[in-house]
């Protein structure tokens, strides 16, 4: 009489199993890194607010970030934060910040605006096409047109030192 056939379960299973394993965890992280690019990848304007509204001329793709400043003239934390922004003027003038600085006005009026900034970092452009309902209102924005972060108010110094801590991480 013949002995019953035996399967291998042992070694060359377990082989197999890990295996697969692996082959699935590859193609999850690729699908997962896949996603991420095509989102980030994006060129389309912010929704529901618009940036490129600000200046049909600005080339978005020409910094990493734009720093959004969204300030008017009477509002006592602008005014009292401009020593910061332009702290912020002379860091992108020098190279050290590769960020592009722009202030956003509802209004003609360059009152709140510090006297370093140069033409081409004042916009003017409504508030609320930004999503912004109060100032000072810092925005960080991709290349993309994609808001990455925003801060409300006049910033403390340790919210400076974590805004400048968040833009070196953007910039990069």
């Amino acid at each position: 009489m013949s002995e019953p056939a035996t399967t291998h379960t042992g070694k060359s299973e377990s082989k197999i199993q890990a295996a697969v394993f692996v082959i699935g965890m590859i193609f999850l992280s690729a699908l997962y890194l896949y996603r991420q690019a095509q989102s980030d990848s994006k060129s389309e304007d912010l929704s529901p607010y618009s940036v490129s509204a600000l200046s049909p001329t600005y080339r978005w793709g020409d910094h990493d970030t734009t720093v959004l400043v969204a300030i008017r003239t009477g509002c006592k934390y602008c005014e009292a934060s401009k020593g910061f922004y332009s702290r912020l003027i002379a860091l992108e003038r020098e190279g050290r910040m590769r960020s592009h600085l722009i202030f956003v006005l509802p209004d003609g009026d360059r009152g709140a605006v510090p006297e370093d900034a140069g033409d081409d970092q004042v916009f003017m452009g409504t508030f609320s096409s930004l999503g912004v309902t109060k100032t000072p209102t810092i925005l960080v924005v991709s290349k993309f047109r994609k808001i990455r972060s925003a801060w409300v108010g006049q910033l403390s110094s340790d919210r400076e030192q974590g805004f400048m801590e968040f833009l070196r991480h953007a910039d990069r």
